[in-house]
Formats: structure tokens, sequence, C-alpha cells
């Protein structure tokens, strides 16, 4: 199970009427509104919007989904389902997943790094796969859905911080110096 960040950790102590409580406790304070608030201190959230992506928060969604990414036109969504988030720890997955394919979506609609590369830092780290190779077992292996879910799940430890380093990494436009060496 997933650990909450410091950097999360810290929000919740200092949001305005939010009360930490334990990485995995249910509370039934976990609802559209709490949730909204942990989103305004979240520094990920920043990188985020500045690149066009909009976060909502929904009471429920149809479906099984925990959270969902989709564009509609020029915009990436970010639909996240305060009813399916059993912990703040849970919401802050579902945020990461879906923020790494935001990232994904500025880079083409591709992955941002190979998986093999992926695999053979996490072994190099000492990692574990594990939970993306079981998330993903529904997806046709070798297809772009299951290394995009792959990725996403595998990244989803990862610190807003490192979240907020991708989006600006791969969402930025492209640089003069850049340009210049086409």
């Amino acid at each position: 199970m997933k650990k909450l960040s410091k950097a999360f950790i810290a929000i919740l102590v200092t949001a305005a009427g939010l009360i930490p409580v334990a990485n995995h406790q249910k509370a039934d304070a976990f609802t559209k509104s709490y949730f909204e608030k942990v989103l305004d201190g979240y520094p990920a959230i920043q990188v985020l919007t500045k690149y066009g992506a909009k976060v909502i928060v929904k009471d429920s969604c149809k479906g099984d989904y925990y959270a969902l990414f989709n564009n509609f036109g020029p915009t990436g969504y970010l639909f996240i389902c305060a009813d399916k988030s059993n912990s703040l720890a849970d919401f802050e997955a579902s945020l990461t997943h879906e923020a790494i394919h935001f990232a994904q979506w500025c880079w083409g609609g591709s992955t941002l790094y190979t998986h093999d590369s992926l695999r053979k830092q996490a072994m190099k780290d000492g990692f574990s796969t594990e939970w993306a190779d079981e998330a993903t077992n529904d997806y046709e292996k070798g297809t772009l859905e299951y290394e995009q879910e792959w990725e996403a799940y595998y990244m989803e430890d990862i610190t807003p911080e490192e979240l907020g380093e991708i989006v600006e990494e791969y969402c930025a436009p492209i640089t003069q110096e850049e340009i210049d060496k086409v």
C-alpha cells in the first residue's frame, strides 16, 4: 500500500479545517469538498494547471473508475472520484496516475519512458514492479494502452515534486534553442 508523501501530509496538517488521519484510515470526511481543499495546496496542481490541465473532483463517477483522464479539444481533464478513495493515499495515487496520463498526452500520446528502461531502473534501484504488473493484467501486453497504463501504475508512488518535474519536462513548449536545432 502507498504511504502518503511528506509534502502531502504537510498540506493536510496546514490546510484550513483539515484533520490529519492515518494513511489508510477510512473517514466520512473524504468527500468532494474535502479533496478539493486538499488540492488547493498540492504542489503538482500548480504545474498541471500551468499547462492547461483541469482537475475535477466528482462526488461519484459512473462505472468502476477511481479516476479518469480524458482530453476534450485542447484541454486535458483529470477526473477524480471521491467516493472511490478509501484513504488519502488512494486519492494521491489516483491523482498521480492520471497526471502521468496527462504528461503522456502532452508528449503526443506515447509513453514517457520505454517499458524496458523503467523495469531495468526498478531492478537497479531495488523497486518492485509487482503492482504495475498486477494492475495491468487485463491489458494486452505490447499494446500502447498496456504500456501507458503500466507506466502510470508504476509511477503512482512518485513524490508530488517528481510529478511536477515530469509534467514540466513533457508538457513545456519547446525552447528557441530546440527550434534552432530543427
